[in-house]
């Protein structure tokens, strides 16, 4: 397919088919019932639970570019005609992360919630050696998938402790991630291939005990 020249077109275009989707829409339902489920019913308000279900879907569109961006030279090879494959527009794309992250920053400093920055800003840092060092871009299929979705259970914990102080329930964080890599399993011909369901069971154990950890650390 031909490169597109402008960068609002090749915006548009990967917003309706990477952001804009059935599928992300459930992802953002599951992260948003598991944050209300955290934050508790009347542990916060209408109105800053809703701002961070709202704030949980910009950080779930800001990392799946993220991670697309990242896979660009894999893309290549097996989905060609991806809106990032074929972009004269990369390093706009590429701002477009950093500009989410910035605005996902203040919204964090504007709620006075250093924890849910520093969380952030160590979950950034984790993607980033997953993403682009030689380590994480080395690591097994199955380790790697494990991994990269413990993000989401993160997201939750980053925008609840934006709007609640105190400890905060870990179990619905661990049961988004179990349901989300139960998904990727069933969906991912190549992962089942790749481990085998004892693999799949010991890596949800140990991401589970990452995210419990985590939880009780912040």
């Amino acid at each position: 397919m031909a490169r597109s020249t402008s960068f609002r077109a090749d915006l548009a275009a990967y917003l309706a088919t990477r952001i804009l989707t059935l599928r992300i829409l459930a992802l953002w339902l599951l992260v948003g019932t598991a944050t209300v489920l955290v934050a508790g019913v009347g542990e916060a308000s209408a109105g800053d639970l809703a701002g961070a279900v709202l704030i949980a879907g910009a950080l779930i569109a800001q990392l799946r570019l993220w991670d697309d961006l990242a896979d660009r030279a894999r893309d290549r090879l097996r989905t060609p005609d991806r809106v990032l494959v074929r972009t004269r527009h990369a390093a706009s794309f590429a701002a477009l992360v950093l500009a989410a992250g910035v605005l996902a920053g203040a919204w964090f400093l504007l709620h006075g919630s250093v924890r849910s920055l520093s969380v952030y800003l160590a979950m950034v840092g984790a993607l980033g050696l997953a993403y682009h060092s030689p380590a994480g871009m080395a690591l097994a299929r199955p380790a790697r998938t494990s991994l990269l979705l413990i993000k989401y259970p993160i997201i939750v914990l980053v925008v609840v402790a934006s709007v609640r102080s105190g400890p905060l329930p870990w179990w619905p964080a661990i049961g988004l991630y179990g349901l989300l890599l139960a998904y990727e399993w069933q969906d991912d011909r190549a992962l089942r291939s790749a481990a085998a369901l004892p693999a799949a069971a010991l890596c949800w154990t140990l991401g589970a005990a990452l995210i419990w950890a985590v939880f009780r650390i912040a």
